[in-house]
């Protein structure tokens, strides 16, 4: 059996009326992460579920490094295209439900595209992300040049280190219903523009990252209280 150990974390688990110390974080060759609390006497055993990407990973091309690219006329004149073959229902809902009329709907894509000139695109292997220097956070979009969903965690978290930086912090926004935008298999980050900046929630201890997947194929949560 192989174990690491990680020194005491305080308050690494925290529900509602308890707060545990734990003492140590063991992993064994089962696939399971076993808990030690401090008082009261707890164990949880927790077994890591391998993503449903990592299932085909041998299909999945490894991500290579990302490359700028440059804007030029084409590239406007194909923005232009894109946006004037949008459906009616598209321009519609741009328009507050009301049908443009061929002059508002060209205004509106001019406008579009004096935007986008401040862009910055990136391209690799996989992925199209575009950065947009919003205020007063950073935007990045994000896709696939297949078009299918991004199910990879660890690769946002390498866009965002490797096209804005390592130290940045970025949340993933779920929307109200009401304001809920969902066209196409696109995915939005949106980063604090001064390295080292925190936000107030997410996990205080320092980095554990596991480099091992689990072998085991269950997914259980076991708490024990004694």
């Amino acid at each position: 059996m192989v174990v690491r150990t990680i020194p005491e974390l305080s308050s690494f688990v925290e529900s509602g009326m308890s707060i545990f110390t734990l003492q140590a974080v063991s992993f064994a060759e089962t696939g399971k992460l076993i808990l030690n609390a401090g008082q009261p006497t707890t164990r949880m055993i927790l077994a890591e579920l391998p993503p449903r990407h990592m299932a085909s990973a041998a299909e999945e091309p490894a991500m290579e490094p990302f490359q700028r690219v440059q804007r030029d006329a084409t590239t406007a004149m194909e923005q232009r295209g894109t946006l004037l073959a949008q459906s009616a229902e598209y321009f519609q809902n741009v328009f507050g439900g009301r049908t443009p009329t061929l002059h508002e709907k060209l205004s509106w894509i001019e406008e579009r595209v004096r935007e986008s000139a401040s862009w910055i695109t990136y391209r690799n292997n996989i992925y199209l992300v575009v950065i947009e220097m919003t205020s007063p956070l950073i935007h990045a979009c994000i896709r696939r040049h297949d078009r299918r969903p991004c199910t990879d965690w660890n690769h946002m978290q390498q866009i965002k280190s490797e096209l804005i930086g390592p130290e940045h912090e970025a949340v993933e926004l779920f929307p109200a219903e009401s304001r809920l935008i969902n066209t196409t298999n696109e995915y939005h980050l949106w980063a604090h523009p001064k390295s080292g900046f925190r936000f107030p929630f997410g996990f205080s201890w320092n980095r554990f990252v596991m480099n091992q997947t689990p072998s085991q194929t269950g997914s259980m949560l076991e708490v024990a209280g004694g």
